[in-house]
C-alpha cells in the first residue's frame, strides 16, 4: 500500500514495446487481476505466560516509554522496570507486567510500523492481553488499563490462596470425550471425599486444543485419565491461575466493578475488536456499553481464542502481528497455519531497539 492509499499494480512490457514499469497507483475500489491487494492485518497481544526474565534488557527508553513506566510504577506500587528485568515470579506480578509490556511494545510497534498500527483491521488479546488490545483500539487509556489489571492481579492472587489450582493442556482429543473425562474426574474426586471438586475448560486456544483448570486433585485425576488417549497430547501446565472458570467468579466480580466504574469514560473502538468471552467481532465505533457484558464476564468465562482467530479470518484478515515480549501467540497460531495464507510476523523487544531514539 502506497502513501496515497492506492495499490501498486505490476505490468509487463507488451509486444508493441510499450515502456515496462514495475507498478503504478490505482484507487482502492478498482478491481484488476494484476492488482496487488495488501493483506488485511490484525495485531495480537499475548497474556501473562509471555513474560520472561530480562525481557526489556535491550529496550531503548523514549519519553513515551519512560512515561508509561513511571505511570505503571506509581499505579502498581513497585518498580516495573526492575520487575521486568527479574520477572515478577507471581501470577499477580506477571499479569501486570504482561499488560505493561504489551502496551509499551504497541507504542514501539506504532513507531516502527505506523501504517499497520494505525490502519490495522483488528486487534485481539489473549487473557490479560485483552486489556492491551482495548488500549490499542482506543477503548481505554493506559492508566485505566493499569487500574483494571491491578485489581485483576490481586483478585486472582486471593483466589489462588483460597483454592489450590492445577491445569493441563490437552490437544488432539475430541471435545465430547474430554467433557466425559472431566465429569468422571469430578465424580472420582467426590467419592474420595473432596469437597466441591471442579474442573472446566478455561481456554479454547486452537482447533482441538484446550486448557483445563480446576482443583488440584481433580485435575490430576483428569490428567491420569487423559494420558491414556494415545492420539492426544496431554501435559501439566505450571503457574496457572483460576481465571476463566467458575472458580474465578469472585475475582471476576471485583474486576467487573472496576470496568463498570470506568465504562462512562471508555471510547468506541477505532478498529475491529475480537473479545475473549464471545470470540466474536465488535465493529469499529460501537459504544462500549454495547459490549460491556463481555468485558465484565471476561474473567469467569473461558477464553474463546479459536473462535477469535477463525472469526478474524472470516472477516478477511490474513496477516497477524504478535505484539508482546515473547512468542506465545506464535506457538498457538502454528496450529492455524494450514488455513492461513500468509506467514506471521513476530515482533519482540529486540526488534524495536533500533526504532527508539537514545
Amino acid at each position: 500500500m502506497v502513501a496515497d492509499g492506492k495499490s501498486p499494480v505490476a505490468c509487463s512490457e507488451d509486444r508493441l514495446g510499450h515502456r515496462k514499469f514495475a507498478s503504478y497507483s490505482v484507487p482502492d475500489w478498482v478491481q484488476h487481476p494484476q492488482k496487488l491487494v495488501p493483506l488485511k492485518a490484525a495485531i495480537l497481544f499475548p497474556g501473562e505466560q509471555s513474560s520472561f526474565s530480562g525481557m526489556f534488557h535491550n529496550m531503548r527508553k523514549t519519553p513515551v516509554v519512560l512515561g508509561m513506566l513511571r505511570a505503571a510504577a506509581a499505579s502498581l506500587g513497585f518498580d516495573v522496570e526492575e520487575a521486568m528485568e527479574d520477572r515478577g515470579g507471581s501470577s499477580g506480578a506477571d499479569q501486570a507486567l504482561a499488560y505493561v509490556a504489551d502496551c509499551i511494545l504497541f507504542e514501539a510497534f506504532r513507531e516502527a510500523h505506523a501504517d499497520v498500527a494505525e490502519r490495522c483491521q483488528a486487534v485481539a488479546g489473549f487473557g490479560v492481553g485483552e486489556y492491551a488490545a482495548l488500549y490499542a483500539a482506543g477503548v481505554i487509556t493506559f492508566q485505566q488499563g493499569l487500574e483494571i489489571v491491578k485489581v485483576r492481579s490481586a483478585a486472582l492472587q486471593d483466589a489462588g490462596n483460597q483454592v489450590h489450582v492445577e491445569a493441563i493442556v490437552v490437544r488432539g482429543m475430541a471435545l465430547d470425550k474430554l467433557e466425559r473425562l472431566m465429569k468422571a474426574a469430578q465424580k472420582l474426586d467426590a467419592e474420595d471425599g473432596v469437597h466441591d471438586p471442579q474442573v472446566a475448560i478455561a481456554q479454547y486456544w486452537c482447533p482441538g486444543g484446550y486448557v483445563c483448570v480446576g482443583t488440584g486433585s481433580t485435575v490430576q485425576k483428569l490428567h491420569d485419565a487423559a494420558v491414556g488417549d494415545k492420539d492426544a497430547e496431554v501435559r501439566l501446565l505450571p503457574d496457572q491461575h483460576a481465571g476463566h472458570t467458575s472458580l474465578a467468579k469472585g475475582a471476576g466480580a471485583k474486576v467487573a466493578a472496576v470496568i463498570e466504574r470506568l465504562l462512562p469514560a471508555m471510547k468506541p473502538p477505532r478498529c475491529e475488536l475480537f473479545l475473549n468471552q464471545s470470540g466474536r467481532r465488535v465493529p469499529p465505533g460501537k459504544p462500549p456499553q454495547a459490549f460491556a457484558d463481555a468485558l465484565m464476564s471476561h474473567l469467569s468465562e473461558p477464553i474463546q481464542w479459536e473462535s477469535c482467530v477463525t472469526q478474524m479470518m472470516s472477516w478477511g484478515i490474513r496477516q497477524f502481528y504478535e505484539c508482546g515480549p515473547n512468542r506465545s501467540i506464535r506457538f498457538m497460531m502454528r496450529h492455524y497455519e494450514h488455513i492461513i495464507e500468509a506467514p506471521f510476523e513476530i515482533l519482540r523487544p529486540a526488534d524495536f531497539t533500533e526504532s527508539f531514539s537514545a
